[in-house]
């Protein structure tokens, strides 16, 4: 895979790798260093009659333990859902004029 670094919705460095794994109507990126235990993002990408359905399954863990899971609903869950959240609505505007 690629390895790309990312910045910008944390002060921590994230390295990522990205590997297809279904022609390029899919791939998968794996954190390799940042702030997650464990992240792993499958991007999923469909023509239908109505446009391009998107699909994404995240997977990630918080580094602390017992401490990560306390601050999981308050801190971080918010945070994710915005990632995406914007995510989509980014999405929407490629997408709109293709």
């Amino acid at each position: 895979g690629t390895a790309q670094k990312l910045s910008g919705w944390t002060t921590i460095p994230q390295v990522l790798t990205i590997s297809g794994s279904g022609g390029d109507a899919r791939f998968t990126d794996v954190q390799l260093v940042g702030p997650f235990a464990k992240w792993e993002h499958e991007h999923c990408f469909a023509g239908t009659p109505h446009g391009v359905l998107v699909q994404d399954r995240v997977v990630y863990r918080l580094p602390l333990g017992i401490l990560g899971r306390l601050v999981h609903g308050t801190l971080v869950a918010p945070r994710v859902e915005a990632i995406f959240n914007h995510r989509e609505t980014v999405l929407r505007t490629i997408f709109a004029t293709l």
